[in-house]
């Protein structure tokens, strides 16, 4: 025996409902993007290793949520200035990224009672 749905509130104005479609393109676009990153992060999580990733995360969000400048080169220059004494090439940024989040894990742990 189906039971009757009571409709549903009016849509935002400016809201659409997505067509068959459109959901399927988003849910493709989770599949390839989103899905392996949430995975990751899980790992990263089940190994206590996700404090120094989660840091870094939100600092980028908020440089890039404020606009504040990140994007102008300086950082660049940075790291490659760290590239040139490491001479790690470009390998050496996903090194130096996942070194920081490390360093972070420990500092985590340490003020963890």
């Amino acid at each position: 025996m189906s039971e009757e749905r009571p409709d549903l509130p009016p849509m935002p104005p400016g809201w659409m409902p997505a067509t068959g479609e459109q959901v399927d393109a988003l849910r493709e676009d989770f599949n390839a993007r989103m899905l392996p990153v949430a995975l990751d992060l899980a790992v990263l999580a089940r190994h206590g290793a996700l404090a120094g990733v989660a840091e870094i995360i939100a600092e980028r969000r908020r440089q890039v949520e404020l606009g504040d400048g990140h994007g102008n080169g300086w950082l660049r220059g940075s790291l490659d200035a760290w590239l040139a004494v490491n001479d790690n090439g470009e390998h050496g940024l996903r090194e130096a990224g996942a070194l920081i989040a490390a360093e972070i894990d420990r500092e985590s742990r340490e003020e963890t009672p």
